[in-house]
């Protein structure tokens, strides 16, 4: 064999390899809107997490969170707010879109 078609074989083997390992672990694409209940209105920089993994809502409320597949617990927070834990079983991407509800009380 020819000293460049080694090499070849060598890293198509290591790229191959590595794709394998990839396919072990699958994760999960999950996005959505977090909103106010009452308004309708986007909580701009509103905290998403699960586990060790989290983001903040941009502008529009929008978020997007890769998480290992499996069961998933998402926890869903903002300043003033309710949080509001979701269990869900994360198979495949998802979108998820939550309302939480204000903690302040009129008395």
């Amino acid at each position: 064999m020819k000293k460049g078609t080694n090499c070849l074989c060598t890293v198509l083997s290591v790229i191959l390899l590595l794709l394998g390992f990839s396919c072990l672990a699958q994760n999960i694409f999950v996005k959505g809107f977090v909103l106010d209940s009452v308004t309708g209105e986007p909580l701009i920089g509103a905290g998403v997490r699960c586990s060790n993994l989290g983001t903040a809502t941009n502008p529009f409320g929008y978020y997007s969170l890769t998480i290992p597949q499996g069961t998933a617990l998402i926890e869903y927070s903002y300043i003033g707010y309710k949080t509001n834990i979701l269990k869900f079983d994360a198979l495949r991407d998802t979108v998820v879109n939550i309302k939480l509800i204000s903690a302040a009380t009129l008395s």
